[in-house]
């Protein structure tokens, strides 16, 4: 559309107004979204996202992160290195990279960890306890 100062001023009236912007865009023979961007763009109305909101902050003690730290956990047999795992052998991985070795001790037969590393892979789960509210 082209906003000629005819148009403008109508928009203007409308906008102080407070017509609604499809009755304005109704009038003007243009698109409801054209109507709204020509008011933002002459500031013809407060948008929602430019009011300025003051908030108070409130001060939040912050509590240093404590880093986890796995226990290594040393292999009866020694390391492994990949070509020569067997069968029978923990494939828990020990170190990174080009140096990765593997645990190398007899894993559990459902597991591909010994029963060291099983037990520090996969921990129980706790049961949930579920409690009514008795006022229902």
């Amino acid at each position: 559309m082209v906003w000629d100062k005819n148009a403008i001023e109508t928009l203007i009236k409308m906008v102080k107004t407070n017509v609604p912007f499809s009755a304005i865009a109704d009038t003007l023979g243009c698109t409801r979204n054209a109507a709204i961007g020509k008011a933002n763009r002459l500031q013809l109305r407060k948008h929602p996202t430019l009011i300025k909101i003051k908030y108070k902050i409130a001060a939040v003690p912050i509590k240093p992160v404590i880093p986890v730290v796995i226990p290594v956990i040393q292999s009866k047999s020694g390391y492994v290195r990949m070509i020569d795992l067997k069968k029978n052998h923990c494939r828990y991985p020990i170190g990174e990279g080009s140096d990765i070795k593997f645990c190398g001790d007899t894993k559990l037969q459902d597991s591909p960890y010994c029963k060291e590393h099983s037990d520090l892979c996969f921990a129980v789960a706790k049961p949930k306890v579920i409690r009514l509210d008795k006022t229902l």
